[in-house]
């Protein structure tokens, strides 16, 4: 399962210092993280990526692979994600996201 996270600066300044975190639940295990920018770490479902600097406009996204636990099959899982900057941001509501899925059964072609 993948989560995409994108995260673009919408205001009229660069955003600086961009950190982006995530927790995983107890019951996914972290398979990759892959970022247009920047870096991510992750400790104990604890997934922390810093994205350097966005200017006006610009955007970056993270891509986390996770895979769930068999059991949670036909179980909602929910991610949330946000956002934050070094520099002061005063319309705050866009700076989370979250996500609902089902867990449903795959099978991984070789």
């Amino acid at each position: 399962m993948t989560y995409t996270i994108e995260v673009e600066n919408v205001g009229p300044e660069s955003a600086l210092d961009i950190t982006i975190t995530d927790e995983l639940t107890v019951e996914m295990v972290l398979g990759q993280i892959v970022t247009s920018q920047g870096g991510c770490s992750e400790t104990a479902g604890h997934i922390s990526c810093n994205l350097d600097d966005l200017e006006p406009g610009a955007s970056a996204q993270i891509q986390i692979v996770v895979i769930p636990d068999p059991l949670l099959l036909g179980e909602i899982a929910v991610n949330e994600a946000s956002v934050k900057s070094s520099r002061f941001d005063p319309i705050t509501f866009n700076n989370s996201a979250n996500s609902t899925v089902q867990i449903r059964a795959y099978r991984r072609l070789e």
